[in-house]
């Protein structure tokens, strides 16, 4: 069987949290992290247990960029799907 578990790749926790519950909501399993590091520990681990990766692109110790970079690099997952979030600012708040 197929899994359908993201990896979610945030540095916030409540951003990280409040994405995660809303996958969850609608039926993926999710897990959470907060640095490239964490998540390339845990794709390492997982073996393939994970579709695809959400991230965002400025993260504390790399890019999501850079991530997937170094996914690329991984044998089993370097066909790894990533997308890229990013956070926009809303120009009605600054007024």
């Amino acid at each position: 069987m197929e899994s359908n578990t993201i990896l979610v790749v945030q540095s916030a926790e409540d951003q990280r949290t409040h994405t995660c519950k809303s996958l969850e909501d609608k039926g993926y399993e999710t897990i959470g992290v907060g640095s490239v590091s964490e998540a390339l520990a845990y794709l390492t681990l997982s073996r393939g247990n994970v579709r695809l990766v959400l991230t965002e692109y400025q993260l504390p110790d790399y890019s999501g960029y850079e991530l997937k970079v170094r996914l690329q690099e991984l044998g089993e997952i370097k066909r790894m799907p990533v997308v890229f979030l990013d956070k926009l600012l809303n120009p009605f708040l600054n007024r």
